[in-house]
């Protein structure tokens, strides 16, 4: 019995959409929630506010929620009208025949109920009438309902010596693992399955049947149970990995099984024909011949006379060539996955099999991906730990083959591990930290291995050297420049560590200001009082319990420093040559230590120990695909494609074969106007398992079902039940779905009420592959879904051989009057107005939909679709001729909330959603947002148009001059738009650069399709590495004097029209101008300090008394940090003899950026200041005294003082030039 072991992974669905962009819709523009969007209503305690009732002739909205009715304002639901207290939780609102009246319904604790209420005087109330609510209302306050009330590839193949030592005369064994299309599943589609089949080495073929085919292949599913997958994963690779070439079974196979217990001894499937000649495949009961088909020749056939295939009876080699596909499917060892990953797409695999510090032996498998990565991985005692995965590639691209060496070529590179901890933590069983060497020491490679610290299973650290006794880190500098920003960067050794930062030894708790990235540590707008000692601590969790180091350290002070990085190559040795591609056939030649590779037309030997070193090459014009070692050890066999005309020559890659919950209810009045005399119709959207479909797991599909609104029930058969009950499947083809996208909501769109056959349905759908993230909009006409059910052929159940009931199409005669109950499943598929989505987007998960029609300025009519969804967003979308076009998407929630229902009113002209903790209000336009006419007409939106008159974007319905409005919402022509030289420019807005610093221009483009291109000095603006174009404006970092100038921001978007271009911002940046130094101070610490006081912006001043007599000005600026560390932290400070001198140095050193406010008292009168008390702290505001000190001067009139200032600044100028 020989173990096989699986390993699968996650193949996310959006993986497999690469060339979805065609699909992809992106919101025009997205607005943030601000309330002025909605109006929002809300009760502190009340919850799932996810039933409504419009009743527009009562200017009311109806809202049950859980244990509470509403009545609010249809104009502003924020206004309540009305409440009513009710225990119980509300699922069902109705409007009677009496306008007052209305039915509700709660599920009363899985126990429904019904009542009426009334409406009047401003007053809810129930009749007390209670009814029973089974039927109408469901149990389960969070079911899905709905309700109406009557109106209603091969890719690894390898041998095992199983003959070897083999008791019963066994053959040796070929094992192929592929993919290929399930014949046995009847599905949605067809079903890819994996497979591993099974050959016997000596199989000759047969005498007569089979001849020249293998008379032993059998072929077996092979299952990778991931969770939750609805479909079967394909295999990918598979990799044989044994401890002796001999022992057989204790070979392993990763993606492997368990084949004798399949293949000796499970059941066969067997092909039957169904009445439509539908081929099922069900589990063949019947005698199974001997020898056994598909066995090897063992003794026991040898005893009656079988030595070889070509001996074996008809009997057996008809029954293996009909029935070569097992029953029974092989299982994973532990019936799981050994490793799940999301995000990642694996293409093949290594394993190799190391013996730890302890002694223990583990198998540690390498993973090639598509993004170029290679994972390496163990499993510890069921526990699967991903060690590293490292980019192997410089650019993104696949790894399409491996092979491992245990010859050469470390499998662990150790000395990434710079302390005890981190290598110890890496659970590397090659790795262990050596405390004699300090350092990550591999251990094939170590003298002493029974003394390096290592914990592969538990992680425990507990033995590496106390933090205490490590030597500790050196203290990087940086600067703190006053309004800028900080970045300190923290690189943590492992992704599964947490990022902890202390200050002046205490935790740093993050805030908007100061924010703890996954990389560093971001301080926005910093100050002096940021300055301290950062360290950022690395916290990692193992089994063994959590282990803290220091990774970094940082002392903010005033020294300017710059640290760059430079990346290195040290991952990977990589070989490439110039115009050479496909470097996917690899032959491990150890014995003369050589790796050959093949690749499309050309053929290399590269040195193993670093295969960036050629050692031969071989120019051939074929694409190599196979390469193999010759037992004469100079030889190998190489194959290539030869323009599909394969050729080999001499000189493992394997062979290939070529193989083959209701939604939704609305009544329909068909009986109108009927010259048949029809009835009216109830049709009701739902999904549910399909009975009709044997597939890999039981398979949700949409459904619309139909009711005569007459059906009365039959008289003795389907007493009390519907006789004209009929439904079918409904399609929404999203393509390369490779299951059916589930129906969440539906809407009925009538251009009149009593013109059915005009009426549309538009249904919002969402996928039940967890791995999927996109949702489609469907439309179907009502004219198309009676036709099904009036027209289409019936399903009918069939049971075969085995009890399997199948459902197939009945081609039998058919009752007049045409049957609706008995066989209630249409053959036909409802397929949606086109064929295909109306919309198909991609990160949305779409809830409910309402649709609305407005006549566009050009008279043109056009439905506009509002849809929720589980992010509380709604969007606005139109289709035009085939052209899904998003106006925008609105967050109506203040917090991500589903938005589970919908309603629109023609008569307020608003859109009203429902969530579990609120309801909301949204106009069905705001055409306000546009505030250009290019934006507005760009926005193609037919509630809006540019009024040129008012010169604001206006609603069409509430404009005198539609005809004269600027709109063009098929084509987005914003050229009837004034030009861009009529229009007012915009006032540049000044920036001042700070040396050094960061220089952030914001500018928000109007349109999320808009392109933002920049211009300095009126040309366009290349973005580098330090000047940096954003979404939402432009980055310069380390400005400096020559990013100085006229910047201005443009959005330019592409409509089909053409290319429009509009001004969005304008920036006029410069650098302060710098009053010469001050000649009169002598001494080189004043001089120093004046210059650094030239700046011609103060950040923050005082102004101090002196106890001698006189004031000091003490200036913080930009350059102080440089003044205080290059002066010892000598403050700059500006000694004056009176208030007057005060005034003058501030309005000076300002460059008469800072003026004077006169006050007709004396100055000092008007001082205070704060004293601290020596004793307990406290602190006290005084005003400044009037003795002993002297009293300045009176100061002269404002405009004596101005005249004075005026002169000294003219005499400033002049000097300057």
């Amino acid at each position: 019995m020989h173990l096989l072991l699986f390993l699968f992974w996650l193949l996310p669905l959006a993986c497999t959409l690469k060339d979805a962009s065609s699909l992809e819709c992106t919101p025009r523009r997205f607005v943030a929630f601000h309330e002025d969007n909605a109006n929002l209503f809300r009760e502190e305690g009340v919850a799932n506010y996810t039933t409504m009732l419009l009743r527009e002739d009562l200017d009311t909205l109806l809202v049950g929620a859980r244990e509470a009715i509403y009545a609010l304002d249809l104009k502003d639901i924020s206004k309540k009208r009305a409440s009513m207290d009710c225990k119980n939780f509300i699922r069902i609102l109705h409007k009677m025949d009496d306008n007052n009246k209305m039915y509700v319904c709660g599920t009363n604790a899985f126990d429904p109920q019904c009542d009426y209420m009334s409406y009047t005087e401003g007053q809810l109330t129930l009749e007390r009438k209670v009814e029973d609510g089974k039927g109408k209302c469901p149990f389960d306050p969070f079911q899905r309902h709905t309700s109406l009330m009557a109106e209603p590839t091969f890719v690894s193949m390898t041998q095992i010596p199983e003959s070897h030592m083999s008791a019963l005369g066994d053959d040796d064994k070929v094992y192929l693992f592929f993919s290929e299309t399930a014949v046995e599943c009847d599905c949605y589609q067809k079903l890819v399955v994996s497979r591993v089949a099974r050959v016997c080495k000596g199989d000759m073929g047969g005498q007569r049947t089979l001849q020249k085919r293998w008379t032993s292949f059998m072929k077996a599913r092979v299952e990778c149970p991931v969770p939750g997958a609805r479909l079967p994963y394909v295999i990918q690779d598979a990799y044989r990995w044994c401890g002796s070439p001999w022992l057989w079974s204790d070979c392993l196979f990763f993606a492997v099984f368990k084949p004798q217990e399949v293949f000796a001894e499970g059941k066969y499937k067997t092909p039957v024909t169904v009445e439509t000649a539908f081929v099922k495949w069900v589990t063949y009961s019947g005698d199974v011949p001997v020898p056994r088909p598909g066995a090897c020749i063992d003794n026991e056939a040898r005893k009656i006379g079988i030595k070889d295939s070509l001996q074996l009876p008809d009997p057996t080699l008809q029954f293996i060539k009909m029935r070569p596909l097992m029953d029974q499917t092989v299982q994973p060892v532990g019936g799981k996955p050994l490793l799940v990953r999301k995000g990642a797409s694996f293409t093949c695999i290594v394993v190799d099999q190391v013996q730890a510090a302890d002694g223990e032996q583990h198998h540690v498998m390498f993973i090639g991906t598509e993004e170029g990565t290679l994972v390496k991985a163990v499993n510890y005692d069921g526990e699967m730990f991903i060690i590293e995965e490292v980019q192997v590639f410089q650019h993104r691209e696949a790894i399409k083959i491996l092979k491992i060496s245990n010859v050469t070529v470390p499998r662990a590179t150790c000395g990434r591990s710079s302390s005890c901890m981190d290598c110890v933590l890496s659970r590397d069983p090659y790795c262990g930290w050596d405390a004699v060497d300090g350092k990550c020491s591999l251990l094939s490679s170590s003298n002493r291995t029974g003394e390096l610290i290592q914990s592969v299973r538990e992680g425990d650290a507990k033995r590496c050297p106390p933090a205490g006794e490590l030597a500790p880190l050196d203290p990087l500098e940086r600067t703190i420049w006053p309004g800028g920003n900080l970045n300190l960067s923290c690189s943590l050794p492992s992704q599964l560590a947490k990022t902890v930062w202390e200050l002046d030894g205490k935790t740093l708790t993050p805030t908007a200001r100061v924010q703890s990235l996954r990389d560093g540590l971001l301080i926005f707008h910093a100050s002096g009082s940021d300055a301290g000692r950062y360290r950022c601590l690395s916290v990692e969790k193992s089994k063994a319990g959590l282990f803290t180091t220091t990774v970094a350290e940082y002392q903010l002070v005033g020294k300017p420093g710059f640290i760059g990085f430079s990346p290195t190559e040290d991952n990977a040795n990589l070989f490439r040559e110039e115009g050479v591609a496909n470097y996917t056939t690899l032959l491990l030649r150890e014995d003369l230590d050589t790796l050959l590779v093949g690749a499309r037309e050309a053929i290399y030997a590269l040195d193993l120990k670093d295969v960036s070193k050629k050692r031969a090459s071989m120019d051939c014009k074929n694409f190599i695909r196979i390469l193999h070692k010759m037992d004469d050890n100079n030889k190998m066999y190489v194959c290539g494609t030869n323009a599909f005309d394969p050729q080999c020559d001499y000189m493992r890659h394997t062979s290939l074969m070529a193989e083959p919950t209701f939604v939704s209810m609305t009544q329909i009045p068909e009986s109108h106007m009927s010259a048949l005399g029809d009835d009216d119709k109830v049709y009701l959207f739902f999904s549910e398992t399909a009975v009709e479909c044997d597939c890999y797991h039981k398979l949700v599909v949409s459904r619309v079902a139909r009711v005569c609104k007459g059906d009365m029930g039959g008289q003795r058969t389907l007493q009390k039940r519907w006789t004209s009950f009929m439904k079918a499947r409904v399609e929404c083809p999203v393509p390369r779905a490779r299951l059916p996208y589930v129906i969440q909501d539906a809407y009925r769109w009538c251009g009149s009420p009593w013109l059915w056959s005009d009426c549309l349905f538009f249904a919002v759908f969402k996928p039940q592959e967890e791995t999927s993230d996109l949702s489609a909009v469907c439309a179907y006409r009502v004219s198309d879904i009676s036709r099904v059910f009036a027209e289409g052929k019936y399903k009918t159940p069939v049971t075969v051989e085995t009890a399997f009931v199948k459902w197939v199409t009945y081609s039998g005669d058919v009752p007049v009057p045409r049957p609706g109950a008995m066989r209630p499943l249409m053959d036909q598929t409802v397929q949606p107005v086109g064929g295909k989505p109306l919309l198909v987007r991609k990160g949305a998960s779409f809830t409910c939909i309402v649709v609305d029609q407005v006549q566009a300025a050009d008279g043109e009519q056009h439905h506009v679709m509002f849809i929720g969804t589980e992010e509380g967003t709604l969007v606005k979308a139109v289709n035009y001729d085939g052209e899904m076009f998003i106006i925008e998407e609105v967050q109506v929630f203040q917090h991500r909330e589903a938005i589970k229902i919908l309603k629109i009113s023609n008569v307020t002209g608003q859109l009203y959603a429902g969530s579990d903790s609120g309801a909301t209000q949204v106009p069905r336009a705001t055409c306000g947002r546009s505030s250009s006419c290019m934006d507005c007409v760009l926005s193609r939106d037919p509630y809006c148009g540019w009024d040129a008159v008012d010169g604001k974007c206006s609603l069409l319905s509430s404009s005198n001059r539609t005809g004269e409005l600027i709109q063009s919402v098929r084509e987005g022509d914003a050229k009837r738009c004034p030009p861009a030289g009529e229009l007012a420019p915009l006032i540049p807005l000044k920036r001042t650069i700070w040396p050094g610093g960061n220089l952030n221009l914001s500018c928000s483009s109007p349109s999320q399709l808009a392109e933002t291109v920049w211009e300095l000095d009126g040309k366009t603006l290349t973005p580098t590495a330090r000047v940096q174009s954003l979404r939402d404006g432009l980055l310069i970092f380390h400005a400096s004097g020559s990013d100085a100038g006229r910047y201005r921001c443009l959005s330019v978007e592409k409509s089909k029209a053409g290319l429009f271009t509009t001004t969005v911002a304008e920036y006029q940046t410069g650098l302060a101008p710098l009053p010469p130094i001050h000649e009169e101070v002598e001494d080189p610490v004043g001089k120093l300090a004046a210059e650094a006081l030239s700046v011609s912006v103060f950040r923050h001043y005082r102004v101090t008394q002196r106890d001698q007599g006189g004031y000091v000005i003490d200036v913080e600026n930009p350059v102080r940090a440089l003044l205080e560390l290059v002066l010892f932290k000598v403050a700059a400070k500006i000694p004056c003899a009176d208030l007057h001198e005060v005034i003058d140095a501030l309005v000076e050193k300002t460059a008469g950026t800072l003026q004077p406010f006169l006050l007709e008292e004396p100055y000092e009168e008007n001082i205070t200041y704060v004293s601290a008390n020596d004793e307990n702290g406290e602190r006290i505001l005084h005003t400044a005294p009037s003795s002993p000190l002297p009293k300045a001067p009176a100061l002269p009139p404002k405009q004596a003082l101005n005249e004075e200032l005026k002169m000294k600044l003219e005499k400033r100028r002049a000097s300057q030039e």
